[in-house]
């Protein structure tokens, strides 16, 4: 008896020892596997963002040189030179391509294939705080600086800086759903990244993203939904059911799309056929497109495309790519780069451009700071962090994981019915006028900004009625002066596509319009502003005053 005791006692032990054995046997190889694709994704990451950097410091600053428009607080560009890669940038755009939609659509991807891999890994128990403690130490940290910075430049250039309010929204990552405009606009990809990680959670925990069947049939049942709830997002009837519909939608069209990378991870690790990663995320892009199509704002679908393209020749030479050292180094600081370079470096362009420095030898420098910059942010905060995360300091449990989950869905529920009950709320960047009726199930929007250069003034606005293109209406302008003088003006009008939103067979257009003003055209004083469109021989008042500040060669805009 004793001796079958102890041949059962090694049995058992033997029995352990090989299920010990074939896992540390698997994670070696899952490490092996993650190992031989790191240069791969690392030459992504680092491209993605060498993309990011070119959109915004030479498309957007140099070449559209449309800056004031988007950052009403930073002055226009003084210079207006040529740069040689504006051909380049303008032939991608002229076939549906930016720069900065092309390196998102790889951070989608990356993230989507890395969720998947790190869910295989860790303990789901732990996987949304280790996510949590990877995204908002950094952005919290980068939003500080973007304080600090915005306060420095705003009181340079005389504007008027936005709320510390603003500041803390933008960094609790969910601004989205309070509706408060980005100070930093590229932050909405980290707030549809944070929503994808706990959507992707949630699929693993189901063990829906482990199939690629159960993958097609979720992407295709958030495009249903997506597609089902639109209809009921009337902005002229309830402005606050709208915002709620449009993040949701918004977000569902991206998670969507992040599913392309997972199907690619699978097929990486060898669990999903090739055929199957392709069917699912060749669906996945489907569901995408239609989502683009017909329940969000028509964009950079095209960027989105070649972002699939460019990801998956790379993931088929993935055994031949070595990552060169500027290619490693952009690749690991490269969140920190993402969440510092953009409004910053608006920043220290706009200001080198006002002194008239060469904007080849501007780019030059600004770059250069915002590595620098970036650089510390990771040696001080993302690499101090990661180290903590290694060691699993945070290590919750179950029922810790439900208590942070029961949290962050409060959280979002509060703040949605908060939005819903705003309604009647309108905010700095955006303003929502309903005109009571006068034109049915339609509204009129209005928005302005103003530019003074010393030689002329520059009145900018948005104002239209939904619904009918620019051809069809006219806005004007009336500004009243301190002597009590009424001065009309007929402005320059056109067509502003990244204001329009095409929504099925709803299309709502904003017409863009400005004025041109000599020097010496206005005396310095208090303007007040009202703006009229007009539509089949009716004139509207958009029901909102703006008060103008002409003085000391700047101009502020209140109400």
């Amino acid at each position: 008896m004793r001796r079958e005791g102890r041949a059962a006692e090694q049995s058992r032990a033997e029995q352990i020892r090989a299920v010990q054995s074939r896992a540390e046997q698997s994670r070696a190889e899952q490490s092996r596997a993650e190992q031989k694709g790191s240069d791969f994704l690392n030459y992504l990451r680092g491209l993605a963002c060498i993309f990011v950097i070119v959109s915004h410091y030479i498309g957007i600053f140099n070449v559209s040189a449309n800056i004031q428009e988007t950052f009403s607080w930073i002055l226009p560009r003084s210079q207006s030179k040529t740069f040689l890669f504006s051909n380049l940038i303008l032939a991608f755009q002229s076939v549906g391509i930016n720069f900065g939609a092309w390196g998102v659509a790889l951070f989608f991807l990356i993230t989507g294939f890395l969720t998947a891999m790190s869910l295989d890994r860790d303990n789901h128990s732990n996987y949304l705080v280790k996510r949590a403690f990877r995204i908002y130490p950094v952005h919290i940290a980068g939003t500080a600086i973007l304080y600090l910075t915005t306060a420095s430049y705003t009181q340079w250039a005389g504007t008027t800086m936005a709320a510390a309010t603003d500041f803390l929204a933008q960094a609790s990552l969910l601004r989205d759903w309070m509706w408060i405009p980005a100070i930093e606009p590229g932050v909405w990809t980290l707030e549809v990244q944070l929503k994808m990680y706990i959507v992707y959670f949630l699929l693993h925990k189901l063990q829906v993203l482990q199939h690629s069947k159960s993958v097609i049939f979720a992407a295709g049942a958030g495009t249903a939904f997506a597609l089902a709830i639109w209809p009921y997002a009337d902005m002229s009837a309830n402005f606050g059911m709208y915002k709620i519909i449009y993040v949701l939608t918004f977000s569902i069209t991206y998670i969507t799309y992040g599913l392309i990378g997972t199907a690619f991870y699978y097929c990486f690790c060898g669990r999903w056929t090739a055929k199957e990663s392709l069917v699912a995320g060749g669906s996945c892009l489907f569901f995408y497109w239609i989502n683009v199509k017909q329940a969000t704002v028509v964009g950079d679908a095209g960027a989105y495309l070649a972002g699939v393209a460019l990801f998956g020749a790379f993931f088929l030479i993935r055994d031949r790519i070595r990552c060169g050292r500027v290619i490693s180094f952009i690749s690991t600081i490269s969140f920190s780069i993402y969440i510092i370079h953009g409004v910053n470096g608006y920043y220290l362009l706009s200001v080198l451009d006002y002194y008239g420095v060469n904007p080849y030898i501007s780019l030059c420098i600004t770059t250069t700071a915002a590595l620098l910059l970036a650089y510390g942010l990771y040696r001080f905060v993302e690499k101090p962090c990661a180290r903590m995360l290694k060691k699993h300091v945070f290590h919750i449990g179950k029922r810790g994981a439900i208590i942070v989950c029961a949290a962050v869905a409060l959280a979002v529920c509060y703040l949605s019915v908060s939005v819903y009950q705003s309604n009647n709320k309108y905010l700095r960047s955006e303003i929502e006028y309903n005109l009571s009726g006068a034109i049915k199930n339609e509204a009129a929007f209005g928005s302005i900004s103003a530019e003074y250069s010393g030689k002329r003034l520059v009145i900018y606005s948005v104002a239209g009625i939904n619904g009918e293109s620019a051809d069809t209406q006219q806005v004007y302008y009336q500004l009243t002066g301190p002597d009590g003088v009424q001065h009309v003006y007929e402005p320059v009008q056109y067509d502003r596509p990244d204001y329009a939103e095409m929504r099925g067979s709803d299309f709502y257009l904003k017409c863009g319009s400005k004025i041109e003003l000599a020097s010496g055209t206005l005396s310095d004083g208090r303007y007040e502003i009202k703006i009229f469109v007009q539509k089949n021989s009716i004139v509207y008042e958009v029901p909102e005053q703006w008060i103008m500040e002409i003085a000391d060669g700047l101009v502020n805009v209140g109400k």
